[in-house]
């Protein structure tokens, strides 16, 4: 969104001029990168979280845009590669009976906890009307957890909760990157469950839960046989 305009403002002028606003748009995020290069010279850890912020300012101009590293070649793609953090249960299937227990396990102790929004329009939540340009914070792991939609929050029962999950989000603000990771996270428990027949918490070493904004384990060491 053009810096310098309220959200009805923007919508406003994305109506009225769609090749204005993008230019301002544009120019807007020209500035945000200039601001986090200054970062960079300053000697802080700056990265492009996807959202293709730099390559919109290297369009607009701005040559350096690309000397920083976006989030995942950054900080995922080793754990990845190595199988740790949110990638430990990573490679390929697709059985439909997988998928359903994947996500069960991920509403119980969901590892994305939050997301921050803005009303555009006036909007009614639970009795609650909300007015434009309200901040809005999305708790998904309380409502992953929430007793009138799922009773006990603890119970598994993958093909009864699946239609409420929202772990991947849900409506427009859904993850596009959802079949390729419940594909990779159902096989990888298959294969686990498949090549073993007891696995046991490590009693010589402690679980270590995730600090904000992740949710879930950091680490959790077994003893597979």
């Amino acid at each position: 969104m053009p810096s310098g305009l309220t959200v009805a403002e923007a919508s406003e002028l994305r109506s009225r001029d769609p090749a204005t606003y993008l230019e301002r748009a544009r120019a807007s995020i020209a500035d945000h990168v200039r601001g986090m290069l200054e970062y960079v010279r300053a000697g802080s850890y700056v990265f492009d979280y996807g959202n293709n912020l730099r390559g919109e300012a290297q369009q607009a101009g701005v040559e350096e845009a690309f000397s920083y590293p976006g989030f995942v070649p950054a900080y995922i793609r080793s754990l990845f590669c190595r199988g740790i953090g949110p990638f430990r249960w990573a490679v390929l299937s697709g059985d439909p009976g997988d998928i359903a227990a994947i996500d069960e396990m991920l509403r119980i102790d969901d590892p994305f906890l939050v997301n921050r929004r803005v009303t555009t329009a006036e909007t009614p939540i639970a009795g609650v009307v909300l007015e434009p340009e309200t901040r809005v914070y999305l708790n998904w792991t309380s409502a992953n957890r929430d007793e009138a939609v799922f009773g006990d929050p603890d119970a598994y029962r993958p093909e009864e909760h699946a239609r409420h999950n929202l772990v991947y989000g849900t409506g427009i603000h859904a993850c596009p990157g959802r079949p390729l990771a419940t594909m990779e996270l159902a096989a990888v428990t298959r294969t686990l469950l498949e090549s073993t027949t007891h696995l046991d918490l490590a009693a010589d070493a402690e679980s270590e839960r995730e600090t904000y904004p992740l949710g879930g384990w950091r680490r959790v060491p077994v003893r597979l046989r």
